[in-house]
């Protein structure tokens, strides 16, 4: 469960701010590249031999008909695991005929605390599809977990920064190098989804001979000196926050671009599952209004001075900010992004239900080795935007 306490002073805060006229000067005059962020933390009992937290939160379960997950939506593949390769692939190649530039992965660091190494080998999985696409990712550093390994008296508190150096030494050697890294003039992108424990003085030490742009939540960056802020779905205290008050966030947001680096956000709504799994009490509720939450905010972050769009999530059914394609409101979210970035890419709205239909057909044929080498085969090639090659190949095929 994302520990998101701070939201309670974002919302004191957001009042202070105006909406000012900018220019995009801080990241240059590209075009705006649309990221969407992932959480590879699902495991299920076909992949991984047993059902995970976040899809039962130890109340719900998956195996029952109805389905039952810890979530208001049901994803069109059902609960899934974060290391299948079919599911990983069929996500990318959704992201790619619907013209998202990237992926930025929410990732716990390398430790074997808690389900953190299973975090780790999925992010590894989903890197290697992201690069064969032929897209862009980041990584969301949740320092809360140097805070968490403390509570439970894993490391000692004066061990948390040779920690978070270990982390960040795989980062450097493995990320910040990549080509189909995230970068700003040159320097990689870390978003830190806080901070929420390491000190500004940290974040210096760990910047050392890293050429970094690291941006955290807005009520957060500053504190800590970093470089930018990003936004979230400013939920907080269990309350419904109206569009009144979200709009107020957004321009808050937007406002802080004259002087700092900032990500604009987009997000469908928060609806999330925590009191109905007797986790907790809700953080709150954003109305998704039909779909309107999302064309809103998307048309705001089109409109706003910052070349980076994030959209938050892809698959967080937890707290409902998810935009995967579900049996709830099917490709929607998909259709419209992919409407608003048409001049940039030669994909149409039939395009986005050929990865559903491979991906059904590799489940259904897995013990056929000749039917499952050439499913293979075609979804590399959609991977590689080859959609027609793939419509043709798989049309007269039964699942």
């Amino acid at each position: 469960m994302r520990q998101l306490k701070f939201y309670i002073l974002v919302y004191c805060t957001v009042v202070s701010f105006s909406l000012l006229t900018l220019t995009s000067s801080l990241f240059g005059e590209q075009k705006k590249q649309i990221f969407v962020h992932y959480m590879p933390w699902y495991a299920s009992k076909p992949i991984s031999g047993h059902w995970g937290w976040h899809w039962t939160m130890n109340k719900f379960t998956p195996e029952k008909k109805p389905v039952e997950l810890a979530s208001h939506f049901v994803p069109q593949i059902g609960a899934y695991d974060s290391f299948d390769r079919h599911a990983l692939e069929y996500h990318v190649q959704l992201m790619k005929l619907s013209g998202i530039n990237g992926v930025i992965i929410d990732w716990y660091g390398v430790s074997e605390f808690r389900d953190y190494a299973i975090i780790h080998r999925n992010t590894k999985a989903l890197i290697n599809v992201i690069q064969q696409a032929g897209l862009k990712y980041a990584i969301c550093y949740e320092d809360q977990t140097i805070k968490h390994r403390i509570d439970q008296k894993e490391i000692q508190p004066e061990e948390a920064l040779e920690n978070a150096e270990k982390d960040f030494m795989w980062l450097k050697t493995n990320c910040f190098v990549d080509n189909s890294y995230l970068k700003i003039s040159h320097r990689p992108v870390l978003l830190v989804f806080g901070p929420q424990h390491l000190t500004a003085k940290s974040w210096q030490q760990l910047k050392q001979h890293t050429e970094l742009e690291i941006f955290g939540l807005p009520h957060l960056s500053r504190d800590t000196a970093l470089d930018g802020a990003f936004g979230w779905p400013p939920v907080h205290s269990g309350k419904t926050i109206n569009r009144q008050t979200w709009l107020a966030y957004l321009e808050a947001l937007e406002s802080r671009s004259s002087k700092e680096k900032v990500i604009s956000i987009v997000f469908p709504g928060f609806k999330d599952i925590y009191r109905q799994a007797d986790v907790g009490p809700s953080y709150g509720f954003i109305d998704s209004e039909k779909g309107n939450t999302f064309r809103s905010t998307f048309k705001k972050a089109q409109k706003g001075s910052s070349q980076l769009i994030q959209i938050a999530t892809w698959n967080d059914f937890g707290e409902g900010t998810n935009i995967e394609p579900t049996h709830e409101y099917g490709l929607y979210y998909l259709e419209h992004i992919q409407k608003q970035t048409v001049s940039q890419h030669h994909f149409q709205p039939e395009d986005l239900e050929i990865p559903l239909k491979l991906f059904q057909l590799r489940k259904s044929h897995y013990k056929n080795p000749l039917k499952t080498q050439a499913f293979d085969s075609y979804s590399q090639h959609l991977l590689g935007g080859e959609v027609d090659k793939v419509r043709k190949a798989i049309a007269g095929e039964k699942e």
